[in-house]
């Protein structure tokens, strides 16, 4: 049976060295913390009042 995609990443990760599987983890760190910034910087006009959900 042939593997989905998911399994060969998860395949392909195992096969890494340490030092690879670290740059990996640095790599989706810097992913997530730029997420979480730019997430931070949209406008306050976006935010939601909770005031006004229950009125």
């Amino acid at each position: 049976m042939a593997l989905s995609v998911p399994e060969k990443i998860l395949k392909k990760i195992d096969s890494l060295s340490p030092q690879e599987k670290d740059y990996l983890e640095l790599l989706i760190d810097k992913k997530e913390k730029d997420e979480l910034i730019k997430r931070m910087s949209l406008p306050r006009s976006l935010d939601i009042n909770e005031e006004d959900l229950f009125d």
